[in-house]
């Protein structure tokens, strides 16, 4: 729900665009840099958005060259960070909106900042390069920072357009992403605090998985499982497998099945069958050529070897 009330901001923030004095454009079919045609006026290629002085829009379907920033307050006097970067698809219908958005918004397009510090930097920071429509949560304290950062574009843009313009707003929207970069670095040190345990968490499931009827009902834990049953997503639990392990969740999670199967064939009333049907493969034969194509040979080679040296 909280998504579809953010992809509604954006919605709203990609029609008033299309609105403002400031910001004459033009949609066309095509993709690309001529995605919209700019006027001239003032700061043709920036602007800042109060919501609060906006109307709901109509329906549409639209694929904006800009970059946006959306920000907007949440509770304990928190706010919320949105980030869009260019040809990012929206459509919507109005019916989906009965309210009027709050906050504010910093758009521009990348030409605004040719021949400048940031020019070729944007893509560096990872809100943009990874754009989801996520929004990242502020403290108090990081969202009174983030309108004052706005409230200086603001007014650099109330200045008259002088041979010093054009540097002082990249200098200062630059200055706005850094704090926004530290805002994220903040973040994910947060998680990563929070997901200390991680691996001690995934490898005591694991040992409840096999040592219940999971296997018979699920099959063997897939990746996305995991990550489900430890309230992750499957892209962040990877990430913190492979940060931890130097493994990819997948083989991670493949090497505990198979230090599973050993243990069990080393039971020695166990058939192979038994074995396989407890780790959950529907059929022995998976389970073999799994075996096989790690260990380097067979579920019943392993065990004859095994009863060998047991014997000697």
């Amino acid at each position: 729900m909280f998504h579809l009330f953010i992809l509604t901001y954006a919605i709203m923030l990609i029609f008033i665009l299309l609105n403002q004095q400031n910001m004459f454009m033009q949609t066309i079919v095509k993709q690309g840099a001529s995605d919209f045609i700019f006027d001239q006026t003032k700061y043709p290629l920036i602007s800042l958005i109060d919501f609060a002085n906006e109307k709901n829009p109509a329906n549409y379907k639209l694929r904006p060259g800009l970059y946006y920033i959306f920000i907007s307050p949440a509770g304990s006097q928190g706010g919320r960070l949105l980030f869009s970067t260019p040809h990012q698809l929206v459509e919507v219908s109005c019916e989906i909106s009965a309210h009027l958005p709050v906050g504010q918004a910093l758009v521009f397009h990348s030409d605004l900042l040719q021949d400048t510090s940031i020019a070729d930097c944007l893509t560096d920071y990872s809100f943009f390069r990874n754009s989801t429509n996520k929004a990242l949560p502020l403290s108090a304290e990081e969202y009174q920072l983030a309108l004052d950062y706005l409230a200086n574009i603001k007014m650099e843009l109330t200045h008259t357009a002088d041979k010093h313009s054009k540097r002082l707003i990249a200098s200062n929207i630059e200055l706005f992403l850094n704090n926004c970069d530290r805002f994220f670095s903040r973040k994910f040190i947060m998680a990563e605090n929070n997901h200390t345990g991680i691996m001690q968490r995934l490898d005591q499931m694991l040992r409840r998985y096999f040592t219940s009827e999971s296997p018979f009902k699920f099959g063997i834990p897939s990746v996305a499982y995991c990550a489900s049953e430890l309230h992750l997503s499957a892209k962040y639990f990877g990430s913190l497998v492979k940060k931890e392990t130097g493994k990819t969740a997948q083989q991670y999670i493949r090497d505990k099945i198979l230090t599973e199967a050993k243990d069990r064939i080393n039971v020695m009333d166990k058939t192979i069958n038994e074995v396989a049907y407890e780790l959950g493969f529907k059929y022995p034969q998976h389970f073999s050529r799994y075996f096989k194509k790690v260990i380097g040979q067979t579920p019943n080679t392993y065990k004859q070897r095994l009863v060998l040296a047991y014997n000697i």
